[in-house]
């Protein structure tokens, strides 16, 4: 999935998250509890098997006989140095790779759960009144960077990476601001 994609997807769920019961608010945090959880697994998995081949063939030939001829050295050292580098490259994509998909998966839960105080009405005591004016501040700024989003998205190349970025300070503004409720 597109980054774009991705910012698009979560602007929805924050959308949803708004305009939902205090019963349905919660449903929606235990599944993306539910999903996190499940990212973790993946993680879990898929850093092992890759990570257990490539290591297992850099151990082999760590182990293989000393290097006590000039032959011996040249084709040791090869084949070292091409398992360190495959394994340091399998380490370096399960970085990349876990880390933005944990990140979307925690920033998500971590935002339901402070849309989830907020419909709970837990955001420093606020009166109903005042909950109600930020809720609609909320949902209009919600609305506005997602049509941003999409008008962007449908100019390639800069223009959609400018409005991602620009999205991503929405939210992280938004993100920002429900923290701040419950501070």
């Amino acid at each position: 999935m597109t980054t774009i994609k991705k910012l698009q997807q979560h602007i929805d769920e924050l959308i949803v998250q708004i305009d939902l019961g205090k019963l349905e608010a919660i449903n929606h945090v235990e599944e993306s509890k539910k999903k996190l959880g499940g990212v973790l697994n993946k993680l879990e998995q898929s850093v092992s098997k890759p990570l257990k081949e490539k290591s297992g063939e850099l151990r082999l030939q760590l182990h293989l006989g000393k290097m006590e001829t000039k032959d011996a050295w040249q084709e040791q050292s090869v084949k070292i140095s091409k398992s360190v580098d495959d394994v340091a490259k399998v380490l370096n994509d399960i970085k990349h790779d876990a880390a933005e998909e944990f990140q979307d998966a925690a920033d998500s839960l971590t935002d339901k759960i402070h849309m989830l105080g907020f419909n709970l009405a837990l955001a420093k005591e606020l009166a109903e009144e005042e909950l109600e004016l930020t809720r609609a501040g909320l949902k209009i700024k919600l609305h506005q960077i997602r049509q941003d989003l999409r008008s962007a998205s449908e100019h390639a190349g800069e223009k959609a990476r400018e409005a991602a970025a620009d999205t991503r300070v929405a939210l992280a503004d938004i993100r920002s601001n429900l923290r701040a409720l419950f501070k």
